[in-house]
């Protein structure tokens, strides 16, 4: 029987005060820097450290079918534990993957930072939440104030009538999705052969009552859109 491999797991370990924000609206994303993540695993995973996986050729970036550049993470235990690959894509400041003759050692050296972030989240779920837009805990929360008794009244005042609740499906419709949510669907439509994502397309723009010359990629940013795109690839 193979022994099993004992993987820390750091799910509710970032807190609010861990977490920075960029960009404003909708476009509004929530991270934790990468210096953060590395202390973090130090103190919570240590002897666990984070390798680029070369190429066959030995160059840190592997090249995809379409030219484009991405690198395979890993973490490596203190005993020689090998994780899960997990391939990362070098982007631009726009989230566009990038041609492989064209990464910088800025590129490259702002491509390992990212990845080992996603990797951590992904190998140890460090910092999970973010990506799953679960609550994370507020370290500096105040204690609820007591209440103070008070006495009945001689009369209760009249209730007001309850709205009703919206259903969890229209709570979503309006819901702004991050940057890196909007980046992943459009992705996957990439990574789609034609005669997949031109259907997938066309039912986007019907169902959204979007013109035939429309871009779905720019009208991408709310959690509606994001749920129609999955049902439509797991349907």
């Amino acid at each position: 029987m193979a022994e099993t491999l004992n993987i820390p797991n750091l799910a509710g370990v970032i807190t609010k005060a861990d977490i920075d924000t960029k960009g404003t609206g909708s476009y509004a994303a929530s991270y934790v820097n990468w210096a953060k993540v590395a202390h973090l695993l130090h103190e919570h995973a240590p002897g666990w450290t984070f390798h680029l996986r070369p190429a066959l050729d030995g160059n840190l970036l592997h090249q995809a079918p379409d030219g484009t550049a991405f690198v395979v993470g890993e973490f490596i235990g203190p005993e020689d534990e090998r994780l899960a690959s997990f391939p990362f894509p070098c982007m631009d400041h726009r989230n566009n993957p990038i041609q492989f003759d064209k990464v910088s050692a800025r590129i490259l050296t702002d491509t390992h930072r990212r990845a080992m972030c996603a990797c951590a989240a992904f190998s140890f779920g460090l910092a999970y939440e973010l990506w799953a837009k679960d609550p994370v805990e507020d370290p500096h929360r105040e204690e609820p104030a007591p209440k103070a008794e008070s006495k009945p009244a001689s009369k209760p005042a009249p209730k007001a009538a309850a709205k009703p609740a919206k259903e969890p499906q229209q709570q979503a419709q309006g819901q702004p999705i991050t940057e890196d949510e909007r980046q992943l669907c459009i992705q996957l439509l990439k990574d789609l052969k034609p005669d997949q994502r031109n259907p997938l397309i066309l039912a986007f723009k019907a169902h959204f009552s979007l013109p035939d010359d429309a871009l779905i990629t720019q009208h991408i940013t709310t959690a509606e859109h994001r749920d129609f795109i999955q049902q439509q690839l797991t349907a």
